[in-house]
């Protein structure tokens, strides 16, 4: 739909909706309810699909970028239906923008010709009328395609959540305020996105600003993504690379047990890895094309914040720090691109010769305990930092502290001792003792 400007009145259609939908202008929901009729007809993207790939195609619109990776607080719901009526097709979306919301002109930029309403109910009621279930089984055989998910869960917008006490023990009041404080810290909502709610900019005028705001403060520290430190390590055996991938996997296996997995290429889905792989293994044929190899690479050895599918319903966040990619040939032969002077910046190629697999593995072993930390061992002085959000983190040696009967040294005031007194010593160089 890269022609959606040029064809549609975006802004009009978008104040067209606020307006049936008793919507400020630019006010923004988390969650939104399509409906669109024949797709293969009006969407051009979709013209000779299968009712399974428009389903597919529908969720990928508006979850996945151009560079084919997940959109980050994305998902949606959808489902291939036909009328036993008039034998109408049409598909269902329900689309999410998780943590922020977006407003009906981002939904109308997506999918210009789609019937969009704010979605309402709970969450369990928006996958039910997907799925025909419960109070929608009447309509079950409507159904051609079954829905499918893409991208974070679904969640409900916050006006139609019902109270955890079913209001029995909550006075209308403090329900009022239950909505808000759960819009905060539940969906995530800015205090620009309480205000431009109509029914919750009503509820919060009756509290203090300075408490939501300070809300918000602490839940955003809390939340605040920490980036990871990846570290690559690129093994060469041009002689033998079956030897060396497989002296890799045995000392991965010694080193993480389960929790590592390996990267295959070309594949959106990334069924060996989830949330718990603290390492990743990947085997870079000289077939592969250089393309996907770097795009792949850049992901992999990325310190951002970055999704992967482990199925094409459910999609995880990275946490692995240690990358580890054999190949028989050069790094710099196999990476092209906007992405090669990065990938070959953060990769530590190393060279291993054509010896039997004995000697292979103890090579390698020996080459990635020198170069791989273990994260079991112990934690840097930055890690320490920035768990306590700290300015400095101080050392203090088991000497110290026996010398002081077995207390940690303090000064009156109950800090700890500057440098240089009873042998302290303040962590700026990465080192902790």
């Amino acid at each position: 739909m890269a022609d959606t400007e040029t064809k549609y009145d975006v802004k009009k259609i978008a104040a067209a909706i606020e307006k049936k939908q008793g919507l400020r202008a630019g006010a923004k929901r988390k969650t939104w309810f399509l409906t669109l009729n024949n797709p293969c007809e009006h969407i051009p993207e979709c013209m000779g699909m299968q009712p399974e790939e428009v389903v597919d195609w529908a969720n990928r619109h508006w979850c996945v970028n151009s560079k084919g990776e997940l959109k980050k607080n994305r998902g949606s719901g959808c489902c291939y239906e036909r009328g036993l009526a008039e034998h109408t097709d049409h598909i269902h979306i329900v689309l999410c923008a998780v943590n922020t919301g977006c407003t009906a002109e981002t939904v109308v930029r997506a999918f210009p010709t789609a019937d969009i309403e704010v979605a309402k109910g709970s969450v369990e009621d928006l996958c039910a009328y997907l799925a025909k279930t419960g109070a929608h089984a009447d309509k079950e055989d409507t159904t051609v395609v079954e829905p499918c998910y893409l991208g974070e869960k679904i969640v409900s917008n916050p006006s139609a959540k019902k109270s955890d006490d079913d209001g029995g023990n909550l006075s209308r009041t403090e329900q009022h305020r239950k909505l808000v404080l759960d819009a905060i810290w539940k969906d995530g909502y800015t205090y620009e996105d309480i205000l431009s709610d109509p029914e919750l900019a009503v509820y919060a005028s009756g509290m203090r600003k300075d408490m939501l705001i300070d809300a918000i403060a602490v839940r955003d520290k809390q939340l605040r993504t920490k980036k990871r430190d990846v570290r690559g390590v690129w093994l060469i055996g041009p002689d033998d690379s079956h030897n060396v991938l497989e002296a890799a996997r045995a000392w991965l296996t010694e080193r993480f047990g389960w929790d590592w997995g390996e990267y295959d290429f070309g594949r959106f889905v990334q069924s060996k890895l989830s949330e718990k792989s603290r390492a990743v293994l990947v085997y870079v044929s000289s077939i592969t094309p250089m393309e996907d190899v770097s795009l792949s690479l850049n992901n992999l050895l990325t310190c951002n914040p970055i999704q992967f599918n482990r199925t094409y319903d459910d999609a995880f966040w990275a946490n692995w720090e240690t990358v580890v990619i054999v190949s028989s040939s050069e790094p710099v032969a196999l990476v092209a691109g906007p992405f090669k002077e990065s990938i070959l910046h953060r990769v530590d190629p190393h060279h291993v010769g054509g010896w039997d697999g004995k000697k292979t593995l103890e090579h390698v072993s020996k080459f990635l305990d020198k170069e791989v930390d273990d994260p079991d061992d112990s934690l840097s002085w930055e890690q320490i930092a920035n768990y306590f959000d700290a300015k400095s983190v101080v050392s203090i040696p088991a000497s110290a502290i026996e010398a002081n009967d077995g207390y940690i040294p303090l000064t009156w005031d109950g800090d700890a001792p500057t440098l240089g007194e009873t042998g302290i010593e303040e962590a700026t160089d990465g080192s902790l003792s």
